[in-house]
């Protein structure tokens, strides 16, 4: 979807959705099948025969994907190989259907005006939230912004997290997750699994800063400890604190500059001495596919391990060039990889080979060959510069956001009025350290504002906001700008 709307993106194409209504009705199944008479329409001695495929037959959704297909192939969309869930029309338009949610890139009426005839249909204009993922537009930039602050705030609240104090980064560096430790009780493992559950598909859908520390704590949902529900209430607390964050898409170019990031972390897992492996592809700048796993092997070198993430990455480029292909975009090659580890670039690049790297799999060597075609390019980067690393370990904050910024996550800010820096919006608690006019902390406890300071003389409000101040509010939900003139007022 989010490479869908990159194309919708970059060519500027209206952005519509549709609902079809009662969609599986709209299609016959080929079996027999028969079900028991309901309470009230008995007939003794018959059975009803099934002519739709009714909901709750296992059959029902591929039939009505099929009856969804035809009516697209009826004027001209084709389906595409990479994403079947996807179709494209030789003219530059586009369709994408989840069930019978269906989002239209281009003009809309030929499309809904056909379904029309074939379905009932429900048409719900510009696009703004589809499959849970709400959508922006920014035509003059050509940029579109997916998030799911909505789902987060929902998924907050479920599990009593709302009014947690937020933080900024989802793992502080040096915290180390392993299997030894207090087990939870029964009730509180289902906790923990529902609550890893529900964060992985903030993860998967526009979220891959959390990606890492999601991979850490879904290993242990056989077994969770109490150290490992502390991490997970600790990543609902960095949602709370970035709760509005945005993934960017931009449009690309006619001919669209597709790039990597790959890197692994050589046997840091505690239990097992395997090597976690992260990469994310980016097209136009903009995060399309990201990933973050543990190796299913241990690795005997980093050179091993970096090798074998470029072997990963490598085999999500070829699917994502053939949903380009489907989509009708063509992809400049070779495709830049950037990675870390010279030795490893070099054994990629097929211009490196030594004893102590033949031992790896045949099946592995295919990056060797891609190189050797043209399809990609290993190219060195500092690893300061190393994007991947988010995926790997947890991260200092600025090089956390540094990284994080640069795969196109986009955090909304606003300018405080205590300190007058920039600071991430949506935040209940507001911790302003080393600031121009001194330290200064406001928070929110039991629905009133605390305000404590260390005010330098320069501070322009120094006469008017006393050491420690306490206002009642009738919310717990307040920025900083609303703090202040509440507390502006308060002094009146």
């Amino acid at each position: 979807m989010r490479i869908l709307l990159a194309k919708i993106a970059a060519d500027d194409l209206e952005l519509d959705q549709a609902d079809v209504i009662s969609a599986f009705l709209n299609g016959k199944i080929d079996t027999l099948v028969f079900l028991i008479q309901a309470e009230g329409f008995t007939v003794t001695g018959m059975f009803c025969l099934v002519h739709k495929s009714i909901y709750g037959l296992c059959q029902a959704a591929r039939v009505w994907y099929m009856v969804l297909d035809d009516a697209l192939l009826e004027i001209g969309f084709i389906r595409c190989r990479g994403d079947l869930a996807c179709w494209a029309h030789p003219d530059g338009r586009c369709v994408i259907a989840h069930v019978d949610d269906i989002l239209n890139g281009g003009n809309r009426r030929q499309v809904e005006a056909h379904l029309a005839t074939k379905f009932k249909i429900k048409d719900l204009g510009a696009a703004n939230v589809f499959v849970g993922l709400r959508i922006s537009r920014d035509r003059a930039q050509r940029t579109i912004y997916i998030d799911q602050a909505h789902y987060a705030k929902e998924i907050l609240e479920t599990y009593g997290m709302w009014n947690c104090n937020p933080v900024w980064i989802p793992m502080s560096p040096g915290d180390i997750l392993e299997k030894e430790g207090d087990l939870l009780s029964p009730s509180e493992k289902r906790t923990y699994q529902a609550m890893v559950g529900a964060l992985g598909y903030l993860m998967n859908c526009t979220r891959p800063d959390i990606a890492f520390v999601m991979s850490r704590v879904a290993q242990f949902a056989s077994c969770p400890t109490t150290k490992h529900l502390t991490a997970v209430k600790h990543i609902f607390r960095y949602i709370k604190g970035t709760i509005e964050t945005k993934l960017r898409i931009r449009g690309g170019s006619e001919n669209p500059l597709v790039t990597a990031y790959f890197d692994p972390s050589f046997a840091d897992d505690r239990d097992d001495s395997r090597s976690t492996y992260g990469y994310a592809i980016l097209y136009g700048g903009s995060t399309m596919v990201w990933k973050s796993k543990k190796h299913k092997a241990v690795n005997l070198s980093t050179t091993d391990a970096e090798y074998l993430a470029a072997t990963e990455v490598t085999r999500d480029i070829l699917w994502v060039e053939t949903l380009f292909e489907g989509l009708g975009l063509k992809m400049k090659k070779p495709v830049e990889l950037f990675g870390d580890n010279e030795n490893a670039n070099n054994l990629g690049n097929g211009t490196s080979m030594n004893n102590r790297t033949r031992h790896i799999a045949i099946r592995e060597r295919f990056v060797t060959e891609k190189a050797a075609t043209g399809d990609i390019k290993i190219t060195w980067i500092p690893t300061a510069d190393e994007a991947a690393d988010i995926f790997t370990k947890p991260l200092p904050r600025d090089t956390f956001l540094k990284h994080a910024k640069t795969l196109g996550l986009v955090f909304e800010t606003h300018t405080c009025l205590f300190c007058f820096s920039t600071h991430k919006s949506g935040n209940a608690l507001h911790l302003h350290l080393r600031t121009r006019h001194g330290t200064l902390i406001a928070g929110m406890v039991s629905r009133s504002i605390y305000i404590s300071t260390s005010i330098s003389p320069t501070c322009p409000w120094k006469e008017s906001i006393s050491t420690t101040t306490s206002i009642p509010t009738m919310t717990e939900d307040l920025n900083c700008l609303q703090i202040f003139l509440l507390l502006f007022l308060y002094q009146l």
